[in-house]
């Protein structure tokens, strides 16, 4: 099918190729051999008049014009996809479909449980693939890496739509065994003892950090942790502090051996989100899964996760 000249099929190569940066890769995730695939970006050569890719070194770069189409390309292929291609009835419990969300190792082991029971209880057929938050997670949403993203409200755009789910509390947690720490910790205790940290391995900071330096509490910290669920189990064998979403902290409470405080001085809450891309906006997958977090949410802030 052509438009103008332009074989409509070479839209999704395209979106490939300026996605992977690379021929290989671009062929692999469109199911096709190498040659064809760079048989599809000479026909996007001639026709945009553009190399698109360019040998730079050792790897491959985007042309400035290519650069140019990256957003272009993607918004294209999201509109059609979800005001085309699904632009009907959506019935969860008939169509199967598989939602690709951008999580935290902390949502992943708090809020997806109660996601996937509520699926399963429902028969909704639903199937997920959870990614790993990524250092621009934006971009991960435009570019079509991931349908959804769960993040702190702090980090989503106005550039496209978000729904509030919960908000989270933040606590100290210490081992049971902490010398000087038994039963109380006030500010003094905190600023002088020792801390684990969460280090995001592509966020520079993580929340509690960006809000500490906000408030200019600065900690002592020990050593670095690039996941949230780990920490427990090494405050637990030490006598480090670490700063904990309260539902992951009390998670952990029953499991390790560790005491839970209230920190002490005002910390704010942390808004969680569900952002999708603006042009999902009428998608009824997405309607339908915005709305079925809302029913998981209040179960979820009226009961324990324990």
């Amino acid at each position: 099918m052509r438009f103008k000249n332009l074989d409509l099929n070479l839209l999704v190569a395209l979106n490939y190729f300026l996605t992977e940066k690379n021929v290989s890769r671009a062929a692999e995730k469109m199911f096709i051999s190498q040659s064809a695939a760079s048989n599809a970006l000479s026909r996007l050569r001639n026709f945009l008049n553009d190399d698109i890719l360019i040998q730079v070194g050792k790897k491959m770069e985007l042309t400035p014009r290519a650069k140019e189409l990256i957003e272009p390309v993607r918004n294209i292929l999201v509109s059609i996809d979800s005001q085309i291609i699904h632009q009907h009835d959506y019935n969860p419990c008939e169509q199967e479909v598989v939602f690709k969300i951008c999580v935290s190792d902390y949502t992943l082991v708090t809020f997806v449980p109660k996601i996937l029971q509520h699926v399963q209880e429902q028969g909704y057929l639903i199937e997920f693939d959870f990614l790993p938050q990524s250092s621009d997670p934006i971009r991960t949403l435009e570019q079509g890496e991931a349908d959804l993203l769960i993040i702190p409200r702090i980090y989503a755009s106005d550039k496209h739509p978000y729904q509030e789910l919960y908000e989270e509390n933040f606590v100290c947690i210490a081992s049971q065994n902490h010398g000087r720490i038994q039963h109380k910790l006030d500010l003094h205790n905190f600023l002088e003892e020792k801390h684990i940290v969460m280090q995001p391995p592509n966020f520079s900071e993580s929340y509690e950090t960006l809000i500490m330096k906000k408030m200019h509490i600065e900690r002592q910290i020990a050593m670095t942790s690039y996941s949230f669920s780990a920490i427990p189990e090494l405050v637990a064998q030490t006598e480090y502090l670490a700063t904990l979403h309260q539902r992951l902290a009390e998670k952990y409470a029953n499991l390790l051996q560790i005491q839970i405080f209230p920190l002490p001085f005002d910390f704010p809450t942390m808004p969680q989100v569900i952002q999708w891309h603006r042009l999902r906006n009428h998608d009824p997958r997405v309607i339908f899964f915005n709305q079925m977090l809302k029913e998981v949410c209040l179960s979820f802030e009226k009961s324990s996760i324990i």
